[in-house]
């Protein structure tokens, strides 16, 4: 067994990869053994950017490779059957947020990790900023008293503006591929989030709708409400802000 974690990457076309990528090639305890994707020119451009070995397959990939675990960075769709395919074969997993398109996929991931004894991590960027960690420490410790209600906004210009490739954008404007749009992008932070402070909510509704941008098919804007025996949480979602990024609080 190498003294190193023998990780691939399933799936190049989610842009969060690039960003995640030097973390692993800097690592002194895991390194990049090899990457697949559908699409030749991210294949190329890892290759160049790390020289490993590329696959056009997924299953090619497993089949020649022998791994410790895998990065997920993939349209929601197929992260989660990427994710199962590699739980199948006894490889822990990380994938990118919100770890599938549907719940139904969701569910069959979780099953599969289950049942082959693996690790499933969910790339959340609320459980690795310390802001948040201190934050939610304070909060859960009693310091600032009953927590009642949770409010979440985070938005910006879309992602056409923001700068996302092509290759993300493919996907992001697909329902199917993606889930949903400015929801399942956005929504899915304050929702785990409330969840995490208040628990399960005794009603969810929502609502969303294309207000602004006529060029996509999937929902520009969104807004998540849940009622709670004592509270209440909102998870706002927007792809049309004037102007960049929120704080995400």
């Amino acid at each position: 067994m190498s003294e190193k974690l023998q990780i691939a990457i399933l799936g190049l076309s989610h842009d969060h990869v690039w960003d995640n990528l030097p973390t692993l090639i800097d690592s002194e305890e895991a390194e990049l053994v090899a990457a697949f994707d559908d699409e030749v020119l991210l294949r190329d451009k890892i290759h160049e950017l790390h020289g490993c070995p590329v696959y056009e397959s997924a299953e090619d990939l497993l089949d020649s490779e022998t791994l410790d675990g895998v990065y997920i960075f993939s349209s929601n769709a197929e992260g989660a059957w990427l994710a199962t395919l590699a739980a199948e074969r006894g490889l822990h997993v990380l994938i990118e947020k919100p770890m599938a398109a549907s719940l139904a996929a969701a569910d069959v991931l979780l099953a599969t990790v289950r049942e082959n004894d693996v690790r499933l991590m969910v790339n959340w960027p609320f459980a690795w900023w310390p802001q948040m960690q201190h934050a939610l420490s304070l909060i859960k410790s009693g310091a600032i008293g009953d927590v009642w209600q949770v409010k979440y906004r985070a938005a910006h210009a879309g992602p056409k503006e923001l700068g996302c490739s092509d290759s993300f954008c493919n996907w992001l404007f697909d329902a199917e591929l993606n889930g949903g749009g400015a929801m399942m992008d956005y929504c899915c932070y304050g929702s785990i989030l409330a969840s995490s402070l208040m628990g399960v909510p005794s009603r969810v509704f929502g609502l969303a709708g294309r207000f602004v941008k006529e060029s996509i098919t999937v929902e520009d804007n969104a807004l998540i409400a849940m009622t709670y025996p004592n509270g209440m949480a909102t998870a706002e979602g927007s792809w049309t802000q004037i102007g960049k990024l929120t704080t995400y609080m």
